[in-house]
């Protein structure tokens, strides 16, 4: 099958921590021997780099100078609670690019399917193609797309239009899920939480040496946090 696979967050150099899980997502589709074209905005951090199949990245630009670019790769919200003035501004040239690139893509690509990860901004521009080239869409939630849609009328209208045009929705918590189908997705929802590489994480530590390396007193509690602590 050949898929295309929309994000507004992909990993723009070897290392970046912009979204690394979308990457492995495309990996892991390719590894089940589907074509992957990955469509991602473009930002000044992108390196030079060389595609190679079965996964094709497409970036494409939406304003100018290039360095004034803040769409995607988590540039567009303020500390994940709110989004900076110049992203209203930016939006519709995004969308614009984004719709353009995508039935660029898929009709050049004779695309098979859309897989497109969150629903805000990208679900309108996916929806759209869907509709126009008749290809099923999938859409996976973040939880910044979620949180955005709550937070003004016209954005959740726009998330509800484009669940209506998707034949499967998933989230990766079901709280997320939760507050999608709050939001207007449908019921089916799925929660599909990503998953793990056992071999790569386990424990390899118990409390005595924890407390040994850090200088740690025996009474003191110990508290880990995996991820960003917003709201």
């Amino acid at each position: 099958m050949h898929i295309t696979l929309l994000t507004s967050t992909y990993p723009r150099f070897s290392g970046d921590g912009a979204a690394p899980f979308v990457q492995s997502i495309a990996e892991g589709l390719a590894k089940l021997g589907h074509q992957i074209d990955v469509i991602a905005p473009d930002d000044i951090l992108v390196a030079p780099y060389e595609n190679s199949a079965p996964i094709t990245v497409h970036r494409f630009r939406y304003f100018w100078p290039r360095r004034w670019q803040i769409m995607g790769h988590a540039r567009a919200l303020a500390g994940d609670t709110r989004l900076r003035p110049a992203t209203y501004l930016q939006l519709p040239f995004f969308l614009l690019a984004e719709l353009i690139t995508l039935l660029r893509v898929t009709k050049i690509q004779n695309s098979d399917f859309i897989y497109v990860h969150w629903v805000l901004p990208n679900g309108p521009a996916a929806a759209l193609a869907a509709r126009i080239r008749r290809i099923p869409l999938a859409i996976s939630l973040h939880g910044s797309d979620i949180y955005v849609a709550n937070k003004r009328r016209i954005f959740g209208a726009v998330a509800r239009w484009s669940f209506r045009q998707a034949r499967c929705v998933t989230a990766c918590s079901p709280e997320l899920r939760d507050a999608a189908r709050k939001l207007g997705a449908p019921d089916e929802t799925r929660l599909m939480a990503w998953g793990v590489d056992p071999e790569r994480f386990h424990p390899q530590a118990v409390r005595a040496d924890l407390r040994s390396k850090f200088n740690l007193p025996a009474e003191t509690q110990i508290i880990a946090a995996l991820g960003r602590l917003v709201p």
